[in-house]
């Protein structure tokens, strides 16, 4: 998950002075900071000065973060803040058969970010990965530095 590119959604600014309110909302979305309630209006204000960002990808992706902050806060609720691995397999396992919604989606794979050092998460055609491949096994390869493979 890494952290915001902030030199491109500065480009995307419209106006000069609103470029440090424009960091500074950025900042405290891709933290995670605030209430769910105050992190869409951070998010309707960042669309108002930097229109031009939310037509990338990383603006897209943004909105999904945000998006999603209320399933991570359920999914941390549940797992705690140290998940064991058979969460994660958990997890891993629901990712892989698509389960839950697209903010659910989300929140698994922050936890897992969170919870697995330098995780590193690839997706590729499902006719170029090995067949039988467990939950297990992914999150026992993850944890050994290989990253999380899953179909498209």
């Amino acid at each position: 998950m890494g952290t915001p590119d902030v030199r491109f959604a500065l480009r995307c600014v419209s106006a000069s002075r609103d470029r440090r309110e424009a960091q500074d909302l950025l900042i405290k979305l891709w933290n995670r900071e605030g209430t769910i309630a105050q992190a869409n209006q951070w998010l309707a204000r960042l669309k108002e000065i930097a229109p031009r960002y939310f037509h990338s990808h990383p603006g897209g992706y943004l909105e999904r973060r945000v998006a999603a902050q209320d399933a991570y806060e359920r999914v941390r609720a549940q797992v705690g803040d140290r998940p064991s691995r058979a969460q994660l397999v958990t997890l891993v396992s629901k990712l892989q058969y698509g389960e839950g919604t697209e903010e659910d989606q989300e929140a698994w794979l922050w936890v897992l970010y969170e919870s697995i050092p330098n995780l590193e998460v690839r997706y590729w055609p499902s006719a170029k990965l090995p067949a039988g491949r467990t939950a297990t096994d992914m999150v026992e390869q993850a944890f050994a530095g290989h990253p999380l493979v899953f179909a498209v």
